[in-house]
């Protein structure tokens, strides 16, 4: 697997202790991390920049999580989209997952959770980044 130093993580998250806390969490284990409060700014960002995962909000001031979700997946479907978020139900973990996420974490989240889930979608995003192309049908 790649260094982790080489891994970029977009965190769109308007709640700025959430925001220093993950940036430097993030930061101290090696990893690139851009920033991002609102989902204009992180559509914007994610245009200038090929982000490895995404930690996105539900609730964001500009626009719902989900829709972000939503235009990550259709134009970034390498991206691996972790949904985190303290208005957690099971309604919209269930949505959340439907609709492409890739993990749902409920704040306050664990450290150890945490890492383990950015690690373990990072691996995966390596994964299935390195898969050779499918052949297609025998004639």
């Amino acid at each position: 697997m790649p260094n982790k130093e080489n891994k970029k993580i977009l965190v769109v998250d308007d709640d700025e202790n959430i925001v220093w806390a993950v940036n430097a969490l993030l930061t101290m284990k090696g990893y690139e991390v851009d920033l991002s409060k609102t989902g204009a700014d992180a559509i914007s960002k994610s245009k200038d920049k090929l982000y490895d995962l995404a930690i996105i909000d539900i609730k964001l001031p500009d626009m719902d999580g989900i829709a972000l979700l939503n235009i990550f997946k259709d134009g970034f479907p390498q991206m691996r989209k972790i949904i985190m978020t303290g208005h957690a139900t099971k309604d919209n973990a269930i949505n959340a997952l439907n609709q492409g996420a890739d993990f749902f974490l409920t704040k306050p989240v664990r450290l150890q959770e945490f890492m383990d889930v950015i690690v373990t979608q990072l691996q995966k995003k390596h994964k299935v980044s390195t898969l050779p192309p499918k052949e297609g049908p025998s004639v």
